[in-house]
């Protein structure tokens, strides 16, 4: 079955009835914690802060991180980027010459909870995965009974782990300029930060893509030429 990169993908409980609910009204609904691949050994050229930011866009809490600690947005390093409705905790590195400036980092949705150092600067993927406390407000009066045949459901045929839609930009425009440049319509961004997060949100379009054909095709849970297995955990 075709679907195409950015739709909305199909449920995977659709014949049940769902729990309703409201979801990240205020940013503390929705609370994301990176779980680090390492902690900094103590020394080395690179501090390692260990920040929370509250209800600011990636983008935006790397220029600010950058624009406080007088270095350029290339010098911050992260191993992943956090939703923007929601209070996030992560690791980040800058060089240890931005030290003296640490106090002007705090404040505007920014808080410095620790401080390390480490030998070298932190990269994508350097992290095991997001531990994640989600609040859903007002749900259907009935949710509690409602949530048994969905969690039966994804116990026993397990849960096609989609990119949210947070993914592909507010409105779906960062998707669109990736894509656009996949098919030579459009021009990537000049900055480096948004052409890798244009690039990046292709590549969760047509993963989507591909998973949602697996899925209406009837074919999750069977193996086929070419797929990459793995046991969890």
């Amino acid at each position: 079955m075709d679907v195409e990169p950015g739709a909305a993908p199909p449920l995977w409980t659709a014949d049940l009835p769902g729990i309703g609910g409201r979801i990240k009204v205020l940013p503390e609904d929705f609370q994301v914690e990176e779980v680090p691949a390492y902690e900094p050994c103590g020394s080395g050229d690179f501090l390692y802060l260990w920040v929370e930011k509250r209800d600011l866009g990636a983008d935006y809490f790397i220029r600010q991180v950058a624009r406080r600690l007088g270095l350029a947005p290339g010098e911050i390093g992260v191993a992943g980027l956090k939703d923007r409705r929601a209070v996030t905790r992560q690791q980040i590195s800058v060089p240890i010459s931005a030290e003296p400036r640490l106090p002007a980092l705090e404040g505007d949705g920014i808080r410095v909870l620790k401080v390390g150092r480490h030998g070298n600067k932190l990269r994508p993927g350097h992290l095991h995965g997001n531990r994640f406390h989600i609040r859903i407000r007002q749900p259907h009066p009935d949710a509690a009974a409602r949530l048994g045949p969905i969690v039966a459901r994804i116990a026993q045929q397990g849960l096609p782990n989609y990119y949210g839609p947070q993914r592909f930009g507010r409105g779906g425009e960062t998707v669109k300029v990736g894509l656009g440049a996949l098919h030579g319509s459009h021009h990537l961004p000049g900055n480096p930060f948004l052409r890798k997060l244009a690039l990046s949100a292709a590549q969760s379009a047509l993963f989507n893509q591909y998973l949602a054909g697996r899925v209406a095709d009837g074919l999750l849970r069977k193996v086929l030429p070419g797929d990459v297995m793995a046991k969890w955990p």
